[in-house]
C-alpha cells in the first residue's frame, strides 16, 4: 500500500529503537539501477541534492538537507541519474512499538495536550498512555547540520563496531529523532512551554508520592505547595481524573502488594507500615482495588522464597 509523501507518523516515546544497517550512497552507483526493499523503517538524509527518489509509485526530487522516512518493504530506486557528486546518508533500524501513521491533514499539536500526559506522572499510571513525538515523512530541518553531523556520528559507529556500538547507535538515532521533532515544533511556531498548573500538578504529585504512608491532610498540603487546597484538588482531578484521597489509596495499596509479595510482614503490620491503622478497612480497600483479599493476594503471588 503506498504512503503518501506528506504523510507524518507517531513514534512512542516507549519505542525501542534498534539500529540494523547504515550506509552512505553518493553519485549514481550500481545500487541506483535497481529496486530495493527490506524488513525495517529507513531514514535517508541528503547531504548534496538533488536526489532522485522513487518510493513505490511517487517520483520525489530532494534537496541538500532533506529527510524522508520510508516504511518496512516499502519499495524505492531512483527515477533518474544525479550528479557525482550528490549523496545520502540511509539508516534502516527496528521500532518496537511500531510508528503509526496519520493523515496528511493530522494536526501538529495533539488536542489533548497536557491532558495526554499528565496520567504518566502517576506512580500508578500505566506505560501505554505514553507520549509520542510526531515525525514528518518528509522533512526539510532548519538545524541540518546538528543533523548531519549525528548521521555521520552513527555512520561511524555502524562502519568501525567497537564495544557497545548497538547501543550507541540506538541512543544516535533517538536523538535524530528527537531532533527533528523538536524542530518540527520550532519550525510551526507551536507552543510548548509546560503551563503553570501542570507544574503545581507535577509538585502535588510529587508531594504525594513521598508522604502517602503518613496523614497528608489539607494543612500538610497547603503548607508544602503554598496553594490552596481547593485549587489543588481541582488540578488534580482535571490531570489525574481522580481525587487527591484515591491516588492515595493507590499508592498505599502498591505498597502493600509489594509488601506482600516480598516480605513475610503480617497483614496488619503492612497496613499500619503503609498508613492504615484499620487493618479491617485496609483490607477492604484493598480487595476494592484488586478484587481479591490480602491473604488471597500473598497466596497467589508470594512471599519470595515459596
Amino acid at each position: 500500500m503506498q504512503n503518501p509523501p506528506d504523510i507524518w507518523f507517531r513514534m512512542s516515546r516507549l519505542c525501542r529503537l534498534d539500529v540494523k544497517w547504515t550506509g552512505y550512497h553518493q553519485g549514481n552507483a550500481p545500487l541506483a539501477s535497481y529496486e530495493h526493499s527490506n524488513p525495517y523503517y529507513e531514514i535517508l538524509m541528503v547531504t548534496e541534492g538533488p536526489i532522485y527518489l522513487k518510493s513505490e509509485d511517487a517520483n520525489l526530487e530532494l534537496v541538500s538537507g532533506e529527510c524522508y522516512l520510508l516504511t518496512p518493504w516499502e519499495r524505492h530506486t531512483a527515477w533518474r541519474l544525479t550528479h557525482e557528486h550528490a549523496g545520502f546518508f540511509w539508516v534502516q533500524f527496528f521500532a518496537t512499538p511500531g510508528l503509526t501513521p496519520g493523515k496528511p491533514e493530522m494536526p501538529l499539536a495533539e488536542p489533548e495536550g497536557w491532558l495526554d500526559k499528565s496520567r504518566q506522572e502517576l506512580r500508578t499510571g500505566q506505560d501505554e498512555e505514553a507520549e509520542h513525538l510526531l515525525l514528518p515523512r518528509r522533512f526539510q530541518p532548519v538545524r541540518r547540520y546538528e543533523l548531519l553531523n549525528l548521521f555521520e556520528k552513527l555512520h561511524g559507529e555502524m562502519e568501525h563496531p567497537q564495544g557497545y556500538f548497538r547501543y550507541r547507535s540506538s541512543l544516535l538515532l533517538g536523538q535524530i529523532f528527537h531532533l527533528i521533532a523538536e524542530d518540527l515544533l520550532s519550525k510551526e511556531n507551536l507552543q510548548t512551554a509546560v503551563p503553570a498548573a501542570f507544574l503545581a500538578y507535577r509538585q502535588l504529585v510529587n508531594l504525594l508520592n513521598e508522604s502517602y504512608n503518613t496523614e497528608p491532610d489539607r494543612a500538610f498540603i497547603e503548607s508544602q505547595l503554598n496553594r490552596k487546597y481547593e485549587y489543588l484538588c481541582h488540578i488534580f482531578k482535571k490531570y489525574s481524573g481522580m481525587s487527591i484521597f484515591t491516588y492515595i489509596h493507590q499508592l498505599r495499596i502498591q505498597r502493600a502488594q509489594y509488601l506482600l509479595v516480598n516480605s513475610e510482614l503480617p497483614v496488619n503490620r503492612i497496613a499500619e507500615s503503609v498508613g492504615f491503622s484499620d487493618p479491617y478497612y485496609f483490607s477492604r480497600l484493598f480487595k476494592r482495588f484488586t478484587h481479591c483479599t490480602p491473604s488471597d493476594f500473598r497466596k497467589q503471588n508470594g512471599p519470595i522464597g515459596n
